[in-house]
């Protein structure tokens, strides 16, 4: 490392250090954005957010200033390399001593401010129009803002925060930001565009009414990179659901059907399907094996337990959306059951929060709906034991049936729920029903009621239907 005894040397010390040992990031942990200089900025901003998802390491930092679009811009006056292999040039230039590099890199940053100050002071000192007492107190201000505490985190500068803030709008401009989690189904993104990395959303319904269908569509999708039909592998990102409520296998199930559009329950008898489906099937089996997507399943594990797993997959496997079917299956050992969930949303809701990982949590709904009548529409204090999951919720939507107690009139528009070997509607249960949902909560971003879409039970599939405003008056 012949170049320390610069200023640049030292932040490609500390950059290079911290890519070898990811735990050296603590030693860092009072390193402002606004110390590094040129592209050591971006580097540095990308590393402290991969560290939060503890998924630091070169590939994915290569990904990430990749996707922001910054990588080819990567690189410095003196050494030739640029884009990723000025990273892997960063990389040689790690060593054993990050608190020194630290400290060098704070100290150049502070002298690099003084001298700003004092050419800012000197303006004051000769503008004729600012008082000398003016001039003192200003330049005594200027000075002590330099100052810092070198015992405690307090948190980020506003210089700091509008730094990652400019960030992201210029690559909202270049449309190169992409949002944590992006809504597949298009009336519900109609209304809520996309989500951040902070965000929680909470999905809530009576049991039968899509619930945990829209978290396995938007999860497969996720991982998938797409719609079954025209994935973009480019766009796929890792998934991880906490299942407590079926066996694992039915995902295996679920996953194939939503992929071919194979009724699930001839997927449960085989010997039912045509040589064509079973290829199909076949080949939708291998290609499912290949997209990054986990299925943990708990049988009533506390909220901490999934705390941790979900931190363990973030880290592992780099996991980009985490969601628990369902909320109050979570045990925390809490005799009062509403404290209990509370606990639960809580502890659901710092995992966005810590590791910038959106979380989608499954809850049900009270019976006080019921009550209300068939056509009654959900509110937010329709959430069972709500109190918490409502305050700790940054996105809460109901999907509800457009129709309470459809007719077989009604049923028969939809070519699912038709038998094929008798013509007749399904007397047990619709295959595909339409439904809309409320989106009641939306902490940054408008509420509403989406336009009517179809979802199709026996494929775990959402699609738009035609002219969805005339379907309210059938």
């Amino acid at each position: 490392m012949t170049d320390l005894n610069s200023t640049i040397g030292w932040e490609r010390a500390v950059i290079g250090t911290a890519l070898a040992d990811p735990s050296t990031m603590e030693e860092a942990s009072e390193l402002r954005l606004s110390d590094f200089t040129g592209c050591h900025q971006d580097i540095w901003a990308e590393m402290a957010v991969l560290h939060r998802k503890g998924a630091l390491e070169l590939r994915a930092l290569v990904e990430a200033l990749r996707t922001r679009g910054a990588l080819d811009s990567l690189g410095a006056f003196d050494v030739e390399s640029s884009g990723e292999a000025y990273l892997a040039e960063l990389l040689s230039r790690r060593g054993d001593a990050m608190s020194e590099y630290v400290d060098r890199v704070i100290d150049a940053s502070i002298k690099r401010q003084l001298r700003q100050a004092a050419a800012l002071i000197r303006a004051d000192a000769d503008d004729d129009q600012v008082s000398a007492e003016e001039a003192l107190d200003v330049a005594e201000q200027r000075l002590m803002a330099l100052r810092r505490n070198r015992l405690t985190n307090l948190g980020i500068s506003m210089a700091d925060l509008m730094s990652v803030f400019t960030g992201r709008v210029q690559d909202m401009i270049a449309g190169t930001y992409q949002p944590a989690w992006v809504p597949s189904i298009k009336p519900i993104r109609d209304i809520v565009q996309f989500a951040e990395g902070e965000d929680m959303i909470v999905i809530a319904a009576r049991p039968g009414e899509g619930k945990s269908s829209m978290l396995r569509a938007e999860a497969l999708e996720l991982a998938w990179g797409g719609p079954p039909d025209s994935p973009d592998p480019n766009r796929a990102k890792p998934v991880t659901i906490f299942n407590l409520e079926n066996g694992e296998i039915e995902y295996a199930r679920y996953a194939i059907s939503w992929l071919t559009g194979i009724d699930s329950m001839l997927l449960r008898d085989p010997r039912k399907l045509t040589e064509e489906q079973l290829q199909i099937v076949r080949e939708a089996s291998q290609a499912l094996q290949r997209i990054p997507f986990h299925v943990v399943t708990l049988g009533s594990p506390t909220a901490r337990e999934i705390e941790r797993i979900a931190r363990q997959h973030i880290s592992r496997h780099g996991t980009k959306l985490v969601g628990v079917d369902y909320l109050q299956l979570v045990r925390n050992g809490n005799p009062n059951k509403t404290q209990d969930v509370s606990e639960t949303s809580s502890v659901l809701r710092s995992i966005p929060l810590n590791f910038g990982v959106p979380v989608i949590a499954i809850s049900q709904m009270s019976r006080e709906i019921v009550h209300r009548g068939e056509n009654a529409e959900p509110q937010l204090s329709d959430l069972r034991e709500s109190g918490s999951i409502e305050q700790d919720g940054t996105i809460i939507m109901f999907p509800r049936a457009l129709w309470a107690s459809p007719s077989g009139q009604q049923l028969r528009q939809f070519p699912e729920n038709i038998n094929p070997d008798t013509g007749y509607v399904y007397t047990t249960g619709a295959k595909a029903i339409p439904i809309r949902v409320y989106v009641r909560k939306h902490r940054n971003g408008s509420t509403g009621i989406t336009e009517p879409f179809l979802w199709v039970k026996s494929t775990n599939r959402f699609r738009p239907l035609t002219n969805p405003a005339t379907w309210e008056h059938q």
